[in-house]
């Protein structure tokens, strides 16, 4: 019952509107944000990468006790043959592909 309550409370810390997330004793997910959706890290090989996006950043992450930190910009690249609605490139946090969350592959 512990462990159930820990889970919800760490989903309902990444529900708001804040662009700060929370994390719960553990490592923060690898992501970005871009016109306000998140982008997960995916393992997809290095695509053909096209032009620069701008106003992408890395959400705050809180995993310790103390200061939760703050966005962080990050340059993202549009993805030869891919929306950047559903798919961008990004070297930061680890470089790869993100894809929109909930989004197919």
């Amino acid at each position: 019952m512990r462990y159930l309550a820990v889970v919800l409370l760490a989903l309902a810390g990444c529900g708001g509107q804040s662009h700060t997330q929370s994390g719960v004793g553990g490592q923060c997910a690898a992501a970005v944000v871009y016109h306000g959706k998140t982008y997960v890290r995916t393992k997809a090989a290095r695509p053909a990468l096209k032009g620069r996006l701008t106003g992408g950043y890395v959400p705050a992450c809180n995993d310790h006790e103390g200061d939760p930190g703050t966005d962080q910009p990050v340059v993202l690249r549009r993805i030869a043959g891919t929306p950047a609605s559903e798919a961008v490139y990004s070297r930061r946090p680890f470089p790869g592909v993100y894809r929109r969350s909930g989004s197919q592959p």
